[in-house]
């Protein structure tokens, strides 16, 4: 393990967000203050940079989703074929 990488688990996934919210209330503010937490450990820590990172296994869906909600963004703009595909796919 690196004293510098937090491995945290809040739960066993999320729900589907197509059928419901992919997390309630209270599983995303826990996320949040994990976050906001690591932040503060890396700063206590003397560190002049973070970066927060994602497996892209299974959320990387979720994450262009939110991210063209917040930006008021058509997925067009913000997403590429993906992994191992090129334009026509």
């Amino acid at each position: 393990a690196l004293p510098c990488v937090r491995h945290l688990r809040l739960a066993a996934g999320t729900a589907n967000f197509v059928e419901a919210p992919a997390m309630g209330a209270e599983q995303c503010l826990l996320a949040l203050e994990a976050g906001r937490e690591s932040v503060r450990r890396a700063e206590q820590a003397g560190s002049q940079l973070f970066i927060g990172g994602e497996m892209g296994i299974g959320n990387t869906t979720a994450a262009a989703a939110m991210a063209c909600a917040l930006l008021d963004a058509p997925a067009s703009a913000l997403v590429g074929p993906g992994t191992g595909l090129d334009a026509s796919g």
